[in-house]
């Protein structure tokens, strides 16, 4: 779901980053996660789909554990067919529609599969440590004299954390080439070991969470030739040159912009969390096997091949080989942000 291929040209690069901001709908209100009292974010998201050419594509709905049951609970009135037994006056074998009750765990929605994942975020996803800030110098940024608000999240592999809380800077160095330096505590789990294997950095000119978006990614560890990070030494110091986003989040190269993001927030100890619904068509999908070399990294192609008598496999003249997913055409794939179960 979030890849550090900006890191490591090996890796996936990650659905979340491939979406682009015009299907992405924030229902955060000043900056907060809302509980959803209807479907309509799941309505919308379908609707948006079909109408961009997803109509008869294989699609996924992916969300927590915890917003499906929220789900469960919104389906009040569900009908399922049940196979009545023979002591219910109607003859064994007979299938009727039946209604249920809200909290219907429901792993469909208009015909669409519901898979739960914890990568997605929510509950299990973590928060990051505060922060601080300060002047990185008076050279090789865009910064001028002012006060700016900025927030950082790590990304692990249970998902987008929340936000850290917000930290400030007045910048008075003089001049318009001024840079921001971000101290940040790298998150470890229970064993001490480092989770975060990626930063998102918001910042902007006016407090409050919906007024700092996206502005650059930066990896948590630094990465060597072959994609092997250093995860005895994580990044510590990161630093912002401008309140421009980068193409770390504004992607030119493949066209998708994610630099509107606003920072998840949680709402009495409830983290926020997004919902995804990706489009699986086999060519018209968000995720394809190319095994054709491209643009210098192995990401885009044949990552390994080796004869399968190295490992002990059927015949030694065939081949065992390594792909890697690739994203393709992201206009059918949609997010719904900002949202919490309670």
């Amino acid at each position: 779901m979030y890849g550090n291929v900006g890191a490591n040209p090996y890796e996936f690069s990650g659905w979340d980053t491939w979406i682009p901001s015009a299907n992405r709908t924030k229902y955060h209100t000043a900056g907060a996660p809302t509980v959803p009292t209807n479907l309509k974010f799941l309505d919308d998201m379908i609707a948006a789909s079909r109408r961009k050419g997803g109509v008869f594509h294989p699609r996924a709905i992916i969300m927590s554990p915890e917003m499906h049951q929220l789900v469960g609970r919104l389906l009040t009135n569900v009908r399922v067919v049940s196979q009545f037994a023979a002591a219910d006056g109607i003859p064994k074998g007979v299938y009727e529609p039946v209604t249920v009750n809200g909290g219907y765990l429901t792993y469909a929605y208009q015909g669409i599969p519901i898979l739960e994942s914890t990568f997605v975020g929510g509950l299990g996803a973590g928060t990051m440590a505060s922060i601080s800030l300060a002047s990185g110098g008076l050279t090789g940024g865009s910064f001028s004299d002012g006060t700016y608000y900025v927030r950082v999240e790590y990304l692990s592999r249970d998902g987008r954390s929340v936000a850290s809380p917000e930290a400030n800077i007045v910048l008075a160095g003089g001049g318009s080439t001024q840079k921001i330096s971000i101290t940040v505590t790298p998150p470890t789990d229970a064993n001490g070991k480092y989770i975060a294997y990626k930063y998102r950095v918001y910042a902007g000119s006016t407090t409050g969470a919906a007024n700092t978006t996206l502005k650059r990614e930066f990896p948590a560890f630094s990465y060597d030739s072959e994609g092997y990070p250093d995860v005895t030494s994580p990044v510590t110091t990161l630093t912002l040159t401008s309140l421009v986003a980068d193409t770390t989040v504004t992607n030119t190269a493949d066209g998708t912009d994610i630099s509107g993001d606003i920072p998840n927030t949680a709402v009495s100890s409830v983290n926020g969390e997004n919902v995804y619904l990706i489009d699986l068509d086999p060519v018209q999908g968000m995720g394809k096997y190319v095994y054709t070399h491209q643009s210098g990294s192995a990401m885009q192609g044949l990552v390994n091949v080796r004869q399968l008598a190295e490992i002990d496999a059927y015949s030694q003249f065939l081949l065992y080989t390594t792909g890697a997913i690739v994203p393709a055409f992201p206009d059918t794939s949609f997010v719904a942000q900002g949202l919490r179960v309670a």
